[in-house]
């Protein structure tokens, strides 16, 4: 394998350097056909324009995926976070595994390092660089947050947050449910555009009810107001803002220092199956 693991890169898995890795039992990775000549395929889990993933219990199906979108759902980065040739992010491929017996979906991001080293042939380094984000704070009247109420599961607290949504009026309540304070932070980052970094230093899980614009929600909608005229996106957005603030809490512009990975080498071509 000539891939270079990047120790510290934040949602990966790094310990099978001194154990024999995670790895699909069968894959086959292919070139994509050129975009528009493929059948759509039924019953994926997801499809955007980056192409379609379905992960199930056995098989996982990456369709019409660029290089550097795999990358991101093999380390858990955003697209800011991982640079290289420019090819990474328009040649696309399409990759199906068969996922081994007694494996879990969270095996899946290991795996599929595992399986891009092998047969693309990276070598990558990480890097920590500043960019422009946010940090998420404690506002001056201090936090108005709701702790989660404890369960007398020993399994909950292993269990992951829940996002579900409230429609009603001009506006939309977001409620998470057993939501830490640097997951919040980092869900933020995807309506904002740029990283948020959690420095409230809350410890503990809390659920949030956040009522926002519907621009916040799908980035890119056109709304409108009463009257149906357009609604610009910086007002939108401000509803956000005005969310946080009413939560007690506050975020400032600021550098914030990121894991990045940057990939020295790499095949554009794939090894054969």
């Amino acid at each position: 394998m000539a891939m270079a693991l990047v120790p510290g890169v934040q949602g990966t898995t790094f310990a099978q350097a001194t154990s024999k890795p995670l790895e699909f039992e069968v894959a086959s990775v292919r070139q994509a056909a050129p975009a528009g000549s493929q059948p759509s395929s039924p019953g994926m889990a997801r499809t955007t324009g980056a192409g379609a993933v379905t992960i199930t219990s056995d098989r996982a199906s990456y369709r019409g995926i660029t290089l550097k979108s795999l990358l991101m759902m093999a380390y858990d980065l955003k697209p800011l976070q991982i640079s290289g040739p420019a090819w990474i992010d328009s040649e696309r491929y399409d990759i199906v595994a068969n996922i081994p017996e007694g494996s879990t979906k969270e095996d899946v991001p290991a795996m599929l390092q595992h399986l891009l080293a092998e047969r693309f042939r990276i070598t990558l380094h990480t890097e920590t660089k500043d960019h422009s984000g946010y940090i998420l704070g404690i506002g001056k009247g201090g936090p108005k947050l709701k702790p989660s109420a404890p369960s007398a599961n020993p399994d909950a607290s292993r269990r992951q947050s829940s996002l579900s949504f409230t429609m009603g009026g001009s506006s939309t309540v977001m409620n998470f449910k057993g939501e830490t304070m640097p997951a919040f932070a980092d869900f933020l980052s995807h309506p904002l555009g740029r990283p948020v970094i959690d420095s409230t230093g809350l410890p503990g899980k809390f659920d949030i009810a956040l009522p926002v614009s519907m621009g916040v929600i799908m980035p890119g909608a056109q709304e409108t107001g009463a009257d149906g005229s357009p609604v610009e996106s910086d007002s939108s957005m401000s509803s956000l803002f005005t969310a946080i603030h009413d939560l007690g809490l506050k975020l400032d512009a600021g550098k914030v220092p990121l894991k990045c990975i940057v990939v020295d080498k790499a095949q554009k071509i794939p090894t054969e199956n």
